[in-house]
């Protein structure tokens, strides 16, 4: 990062509260009983302050804490490489992390890493069923839509999306009981039911729905999925977004190699949309991307859809590992500024290129916020701060004379409602 011309900068840990989504971890002030510090969900308003004072190309290796429930890929205290940088775009933030994370696995593991490449959110649904692709291994998704565009078997006939994998060589490992667990597994994950086939030794598919397909279909469907003798093949029928979150599951469930076995292979995915869809029960938009992104070139001048983010989030072969923002503010309150947050993060994905059809979603833009930067006053008045959520004020003591860890707490404040206690005479 250095040699990048990023400057290390380390930011306070006793912070006014900055909601940001997450509760706070709230610390006591000792001279002010009933205020609270908050310990940092992340360094997000200092780099912003750091961009304005000047400093255009800044990183820490940052501790977060967010009293959150836990769940997967999230605690309560977690470190991220924090970066930020002035009029910068998708591409410099690309090739600036990306030469940070190639760099840092060749430090660890003693070889350069391949190059990190490049796909799109929908290239990763369409191909992997999952937006943090693990690239270590195949069993990709394959479309088989065309093949059944005018099959008679009613279960594919009315579907808007069929796809497939190939697991190779374990037809044998599955009897009709585990079969059986992988048919309820599909359920859970949301579809309608699975189909699976196994590959016999003279390349015959054996199921139970092969008699409802014809030979035509049956030699297309062999062939696009590569099978072999030996080969399991698994099948889903169901809307698009379904059918790409049900084979991603069962391919990495079934095709996962341990997170510790390389060969490591780190991706950015990009294009990320902003909803994925609407909840069934509430008709609500679904997030798929949080809101704090520069939107995608071809979707600024389409106000009243979905629209994709512009910066990527990076991911490794067995986990993701960040995702970024962009954003353009007005200039008078600051430079353009783009960053990222390598983290333990997980989030869903949503369509890429193709837009969701949603019914328009009124976004009401904020007023924009001007901040404003001012020497401590003369008389000792350290001026206006942030506000804890309670109402209660960060703790301040006027400077007065005293051993040195008292004079350590000057310009913290009182609340309004705590009268202030003369300093007690000293001893004698």
């Amino acid at each position: 990062m250095e040699a990048q011309g990023f400057v290390e900068v380390e930011t306070p840990m006793l912070v006014p509260s900055t909601p940001e989504g997450a509760r706070e971890f709230l610390v006591p002030a000792r001279q002010a009983p009933g205020s609270f510090y908050a310990l940092p969900q992340s360094p997000q308003l200092f780099k912003q302050l750091l961009m304005v004072a000047g400093v255009d190309r800044y990183y820490q290796i940052a501790r977060c804490l967010r009293d959150e429930d836990l769940r997967a890929d999230r605690q309560y205290e977690f470190m991220q490489l924090d970066a930020e940088m002035s009029f910068a775009d998708q591409d410099d933030v690309l090739e600036a992390i990306g030469n940070a994370v190639i760099a840092a696995a060749e430090a660890v593991l003693g070889e350069r890493p391949p190059t990190i490449e490049r796909i799109t959110w929908r290239e990763a649904m369409d191909r992997y069923g999952i937006d943090k692709p693990d690239l270590r291994f195949g069993m990709e998704l394959v479309e088989l839509t065309p093949i059944f565009a005018s099959t008679s078997f009613k279960a594919f006939s009315g579907a808007g999306a069929i796809k497939g994998i190939r697991v190779p060589g374990r037809a044998g490992e599955f009897g009709r009981n585990k079969l059986d667990q992988l048919t309820d597994r599909a359920k859970q994950a949301g579809a309608k039911g699975l189909v699976w086939m196994k590959v016999a030794e003279d390349g015959t598919l054996e199921s139970p729905v092969a008699k409802f397909l014809t030979d035509d279909e049956t030699a297309a469907l062999a062939a696009a999925l590569e099978a072999a003798p030996g080969d399991l093949l698994l099948i889903v029928a169901d809307e698009w977004m379904t059918t790409c979150e049900v084979l991603g599951t069962l391919r990495n469930e079934l095709g996962r190699p341990p997170v510790h076995q390389g060969p490591y292979r780190y991706v950015w995915v990009t294009e990320f949309p902003l909803f994925v869809g609407t909840d069934k029960e509430t008709g609500k938009p679904i997030p798929g991307h949080h809101p704090f992104c520069h939107p995608h070139p071809d979707d600024i001048a389409v106000r009243d859809e979905p629209a994709r983010g512009a910066i990527a989030g990076l991911r490794p072969g067995a986990e993701r590992l960040g995702v970024g923002f962009g954003i353009d503010p007005d200039p008078r309150h600051g430079p353009p500024a783009a960053g990222v947050q390598p983290a333990r993060d997980l989030r869903r994905g949503g369509p890429g290129q193709v837009r969701v059809l949603l019914d328009p979603v009124q976004v009401r833009r904020p007023a924009p916020r001007r901040v404003r930067l001012r020497h401590r006053p003369a008389d000792g008045d350290p001026g206006r701060r942030g506000q804890h959520p309670r109402g209660d004020r960060l703790p301040e003591d006027a400077v007065r004379d005293g051993p040195d860890d008292e004079r350590a707490d000057a310009g913290r404040r009182v609340p309004a409602r705590y009268p202030r206690h003369p300093h007690p005479p000293p001893k004698s």
